[in-house]
């Protein structure tokens, strides 16, 4: 994956992450450890591709420029800044649309799944998102067609779900 800050469209002032999935949704030998219900019990490498509502991600501090196939899960009781709460499927065509109507699905689809997963308004919220959206390779290599919608904590890393947080 590939990241690039974002600013501006719907959510103005509020930075919004845009990575871009590459292709291959590799897995690892040391893959996080999940309990019978899906949580992550213990801490590992997670495949973008593997990833699920309510896990809970410490992202690598390079981000912004690394391309990233994998990202540290963690139980949502050990700090982490990023925790998934949706995810969506560009549906309005075959062809690889571009970054930008990618950004712009990606934009709405995120914040329509705010609010009901915080349990608060976006506007209201110290909480914001940001997301994971195909790349060319990954939709022509792997028939990649879904954003991964993260909540983020921007102040300071969280020890607890933002699940109904209403922060």
């Amino acid at each position: 994956m590939t990241a690039r800050p974002r600013s501006g469209s719907r959510v103005a002032a509020v930075l919004v992450a845009a990575v871009v999935l590459v292709a291959g949704g590799c897995s690892t030998e040391k893959g996080a450890e999940r309990d019978e219900s899906g949580a992550i019990v213990a801490a590992g490498d997670e495949s973008v591709f593997e990833l699920a509502a309510g896990d809970c991600v410490v992202p690598p501090d390079e981000l912004d420029t690394a391309d990233v196939e994998q990202l540290t899960a963690v139980p949502c009781t050990e700090a982490h800044t990023h925790e998934v709460y949706a995810t969506a499927t560009y549906t309005a065509g075959d062809v690889y649309p571009g970054e930008s109507e990618l950004q712009a699905f990606a934009d709405g689809a995120c914040l329509d799944g705010f609010e009901d997963y915080v349990g608060i308004a976006y506007e209201e919220s110290t909480l914001r998102f940001s997301y994971l959206f195909p790349s060319f390779p990954s939709w022509t290599d792997g028939e990649d067609r879904d954003v991964v919608c993260f909540i983020v904590s921007t102040d300071a890393p969280m020890t607890t779900s933002a699940r109904g947080l209403a922060r």
